[in-house]
């Protein structure tokens, strides 16, 4: 009897299944790889197929399963010209042989995101009578829909009842905005109440919701039948206090992000928002009109709040107002803060960073600090403000500093003001900051550092440039300070990309 040499043998650690799935996975980016793998053995096959399938986006590989009977041809309809519609029809009756084949990869499907693909109605009913109302993915825990309502007829054959995180948008791109606008409820309103009357009946045991809605009664209502959802995601909504009421009937909700729609000029004002007592909330991602953003935190008691992310446009008095309400309401609590700062192209000054931000200096626990301004809005940051940032906030482990491709480089703070954070945080691992002034290196010699801190990992400044003859300097005094981290300087990194646009 002969015996296969030692050298051919394959080695052992194929045999061990957790370890080939993990090979797998990392080659999930690439899936010609993989559809090599698949073929090669048996040992690598189904692990192959699983991450091959295990994320899908659109029909057309599942459909393309079924050769004899599924197409994928124009509609005759157009968005504009020489962009035609197209959807999938049955041409011919399903073949057992195919249908087999595709539920067996279909088992395998773990995440779906749509592609706005259209299916056939009639087609979609031969599906429904194939499946005798199984799922399409019975595996299926991630689902992303983007289509029409019109277009959502297939919908519930998605609806596993393994699922845990559901997004929904059922806007064709002809209503997106007048829907935001519209006062009173439209058919797509209703299409979302029926969708979530439909989930529910399917999977009641959904964790994650996100709806792209206005919010009305009929829309999200239904939402409260879902007993055991943590995060919702909603907007742009119209009138926030239904999603106020909603989200205090939630005994489970942890993550609240939400959008409020601008109004226009002729709207009536925002309704006063009872007051809502959120207790297990720990994140809340808030945007919209100034006036709406403000009194929906007013309106919120979250005695468990750990992170907060607010996004409005410039208006000074209400961001300085917003700012004071935060450390008052949940300063116990909070420990990450994002601040958002839009549409301040019509600025000529830069606004003064203390009179803003101050007030949040009264919050000592805070971890993450990340204060964003869009556009063109400019702060003016001195060298107190970095003295007032790292002794009220020890415990920093990010800091994300405003910057502005206008900023006024020569009233930049010095970049010897770093130094408080070199020696008051030692916790710190990234930063975000403007391109900080290059003067005290002018000398001579370098000015002495008082201390090193080691953790911080990353500088990033995304906007200016020191001179030439200045930049080695900067970057070896930025490298006693933080010995340990990497320099990035996008401006100078994408400058020459920039110019291009």
């Amino acid at each position: 009897m002969t015996t296969e040499p030692e050298n051919n043998r394959a080695h052992h650690v194929w045999a061990i299944a957790e370890v080939v799935r993990e090979i797998m996975k990392q080659n999930a980016s690439d899936p010609e790889t993989l559809a090599h793998c698949a073929c090669a053995s048996r040992a690598l096959s189904d692990p192959a197929l699983e991450v091959l399938w295990e994320s899908q986006h659109g029909l057309e590989r599942v459909l393309g399963l079924l050769p004899s009977s599924f197409r994928k041809l124009p509609t005759g309809q157009e968005d504009f010209p020489g962009n035609s519609h197209q959807s999938f029809v049955l041409c011919d009756a399903i073949k057992g042989r195919e249908w087999a084949r595709m539920l067996r990869y279909a088992r395998l499907v773990r995440c779906f995101l749509s592609s706005r693909e259209r299916v056939d109605g009639l087609a979609t009913v031969a599906l429904y009578e194939k499946l005798s109302g199984q799922p399409l993915f019975p595996s299926l825990k991630q689902l992303t829909w983007r289509s029409s309502a019109e277009g959502s007829a297939m919908l519930p054959l998605l609806f596993s009842p393994m699922l845990s995180h559901v997004s929904l948008d059922l806007l064709n791109d002809e209503e997106r905005f007048d829907h935001q606008v519209t006062a009173t409820p439209v058919a797509v309103d209703y299409a979302y109440g029926t969708a979530l009357a439909a989930l529910y009946s399917r999977a009641p045991n959904v964790k994650n919701i996100g709806l792209c809605t206005s919010g009305f009664h009929c829309s999200v209502d239904r939402i409260t039948k879902f007993h055991r959802l943590n995060s919702l995601k909603l907007g742009p909504i119209r009138d926030p206090v239904p999603a106020l009421e909603l989200c205090g009937s939630l005994p489970h909700l942890t993550h609240l992000t939400l959008e409020i729609a601008k109004r226009t000029a002729a709207d009536p004002p925002f309704p006063q928002m009872p007051e809502s007592s959120l207790v297990p909330l720990k994140q809340l991602v808030l945007s919209g009109p100034p006036g709406a953003v403000v009194q929906f935190l007013e309106a919120v008691k979250a005695p468990s709040l750990y992170l907060l992310d607010v996004k409005f446009e410039v208006a000074a008095d209400t961001w300085k107002h917003c700012l004071k309400i935060i450390p008052a309401r949940f300063g116990a609590s909070l420990r990450r803060i994002t601040v958002g700062v839009e549409d301040g192209i019509h600025d000529e000054e830069a606004y003064i960073f203390h009179d803003w931000f101050s007030p949040l200096y009264a919050m000592r626990d805070l971890r993450r600090v990340h204060i964003d301004s869009l556009f063109d809005t400019s702060f003016k940051i001195v060298a107190q403000d970095l003295e007032d940032i790292a002794s009220a906030w020890p415990k920093l482990r990010s800091l994300s500093l405003p910057h502005s491709i206008e900023d006024d480089v020569s009233s930049a703070f010095p970049i010897t003001a770093l130094q408080p954070l070199a020696s008051k945080c030692p916790h710190l691992r990234n930063l975000v900051l403007p391109l900080p002034h290059h003067a005290p290196l002018k000398g001579p010699t370098a000015p002495p550092v008082s201390a090193q801190q080691t953790c911080l990992e990353e500088i990033c400044i995304p906007s200016g440039q020191w001179p030439e003859n200045m930049r080695e300097g900067c970057l070896a005094y930025l490298k006693s300070l933080f010995p340990r981290a990497e320099t990035v300087l996008l401006d100078e990194e994408f400058g020459d990309m920039g110019d291009g646009w």
